[in-house]
């Protein structure tokens, strides 16, 4: 029942404390935060203390990374981050069929 995980990139589960929901879609929408930072330079979700980021996380629209500042980046992957960065963890994964689709067509 307690978070676990650095609140910077915490999913909405982990965030919540709910073991039971701890599957790969906490490392999906990790790498999501990961791939908005990238793209943008900042966190989607960044509040004054860690628990204020947590909430964010559970509570906050995932925001579309705009202002991309890495050049030749794919058109796509905005909308994968976003959707990566999606509440439902089960929703996260037509996500990640996307993301593979769009690395391996390269």
């Amino acid at each position: 029942g307690m978070a676990l995980g650095t609140p910077l990139y915490m999913s909405p589960e982990q965030a919540f404390g709910q073991k039971i929901m701890l599957t790969s879609a906490c490392d999906w929408y990790s790498f999501g935060v990961m791939i908005y930072e990238w793209l943008t330079g900042n966190m989607p979700f960044k509040g004054a203390t860690a628990k204020e980021t947590m909430q964010m996380h559970c509570y906050e629209p995932a925001p579309m990374p705009v202002n991309t500042r890495i050049y030749g980046a794919p058109q796509a992957l905005p909308e994968i981050c976003q959707a990566l960065l999606c509440k439902e963890p089960n929703a996260r994964f037509s996500a990640v069929k996307r993301l593979k689709t769009l690395l391996t067509q390269s």
